[in-house]
């Protein structure tokens, strides 16, 4: 539940070249809202980690909007298709379990099964062969926002654009690296110079971070599985 302790105002989203909200891409973000990551290998999910965090404060700001205490993680998933299965904890995608290993012919089920309704692919991801009826329907009845992302960060002809804080995000992205032997360097983001005023969370040396994204309509991204 650490990353709780980041709010909406630390994200900048610019949609189609304008600023914009959650509210506005999301909708209202449910504290009931399952997001699913698909990672054909197990580090490419940090291509997506400025969208999982943004849902992540999404949910947390609705616990806080109700005005109780509370200890909760999101319904969020990783979906690895490539071992060692990597860590997303630092990310708050919590117990460990929520983190699949799942073959490439299973995937569609893990993904249903799940009941997602935030699916975020690679942008060059391509299922194994046609859906069946229940997995047409399954997907059809939950799903509701689907991104294609990049393991590197930027994704061609991207319509999304995220920018975020390096501290913490930087600490949490080596806490994920650490779960994998040998991960090497991963390049996952973009520096940007920021001419934003300096607030805690921004102290990059007058620098953030960006990743990009390009929104799915439903009917595409139930194609692509």
């Amino acid at each position: 539940m650490h990353t709780s302790l980041l709010r909406d105002h630390d994200f900048t989203l610019t949609l189609a070249g304008r600023e914009t909200t959650h509210a506005e891409i999301f909708g209202d973000f449910a504290i009931t809202r399952r997001v699913g990551v698909v990672c054909p290998t197990p580090l490419d999910g940090l291509g997506a980690a400025s969208l999982l965090l943004a849902c992540t404060t999404a949910f947390f700001e609705g616990y806080r909007d109700a005005g109780d205490s509370f200890f909760a993680y999101p319904d969020f998933f990783t979906f690895q298709l490539h071992g060692p299965v990597a860590s997303y904890g630092s990310f708050d995608i919590w117990p460990n379990h929520k983190s699949v290993a799942v073959e490439a012919a299973a995937l569609r089920d893990a993904v249903t099964d799940r009941a997602i309704d935030v699916l975020i692919i690679p942008q060059d991801w391509t299922g194994t062969g046609e859906l069946n009826p229940v997995q047409q329907a399954a997907l059809s009845r939950t799903l509701r926002n689907a991104f294609t992302y990049a393991p590197a960060g930027t994704v061609e002809n991207a319509d999304l654009e995220i920018r975020f804080p390096r501290d913490p995000f930087e600490s949490w992205v080596d806490q994920v690296l650490a779960t994998v032997e040998d991960a090497g360097d991963a390049h996952w983001a973009e520096p940007v110079k920021d001419d934003l005023p300096e607030d805690r969370w921004r102290r990059g040396g007058g620098f953030r971070l960006v990743q990009t994204f390009r929104q799915l309509s439903l009917e595409d991204a139930i194609s692509r599985l």
